[in-house]
């Protein structure tokens, strides 16, 4: 009596999947350190398959993007593209920024208590900074908040600095905020009102992406 061995399974690293550059604009995909990531909510696919990368485009963005076609899809894939790498480079601008903050923060705790102070002390020095920091510094300006911060006054806040730097609403291409009710609520949240103002301006949608940046950012 013989008996059959039994069928190896195969690893996906066995299959040299790799990713086809023509679900860029079929799908909104792109290949990102390796692994597929959709354009539109920079969502991940674990494998390079078409059926799953398909799937993800059809459940979740085929409605309201089929109507891009021909040479208006390259250039929203275009478009997407660049907003990714933009992404990428503020995150990379936004972590130096946060290490030096932390550095600075512990240089200013050890001369107060080198000179014996209370520590108290340090919201005196912090207010003093945040004045000198918005004169030599007026780009990274911090907008103080009125009241509560509902999500009406931040998107009142944000359209009045919009309408300061003199930034059109076509150009806005994505919003990221912390995952507070004010922020991400479905109907009343701050995303959803400026995707409604993009909508009054006959603006496509934003990329609206959350929890991945501190409170105060």
């Amino acid at each position: 009596m013989s008996f059959s061995k039994p069928a190896l399974k195969r690893k996906v690293g066995d299959e040299h999947r790799q990713f086809q550059e023509k679900w860029e604009t079929e799908y909104f995909f792109v290949e990102h350190r390796g692994t597929p990531t959709c354009l539109i909510c920079t969502e991940k696919v674990a494998v390079h398959k078409e059926y799953n990368i398909k799937c993800h485009y059809s459940t979740r963005h085929a409605e309201k993007n089929a109507k891009y076609q021909g040479d208006e899809r390259e250039d929203r894939v275009a478009n997407l593209k660049r907003c990714l790498l933009r992404q990428q480079d503020f995150f990379k601008k936004a972590s130096k920024e946060s290490d030096a903050a932390v550095e600075a923060s512990y240089v200013v705790s050890e001369m107060i208590a080198k000179a014996g102070k209370p520590f108290k002390d340090g919201e005196f020095i912090k207010k003093y900074m945040l004045q000198a920091a918005s004169i030599v510094c007026p780009e990274n300006k911090v907008i103080p908040m009125h009241g509560q911060t509902t999500a009406q006054e931040i998107f009142r806040q944000l359209c009045d600095a919009i309408v300061d730097a003199g930034l059109p609403w076509k150009r806005f291409a994505g919003i990221t905020t912390d995952g507070a009710p004010s922020m991400t609520g479905r109907r009343n949240g701050l995303v959803a009102l400026v995707q409604r103002k993009l909508g009054e301006e006959g603006v496509e949608e934003a990329i609206a992406l959350h929890c991945i940046i501190h409170q105060q950012a």
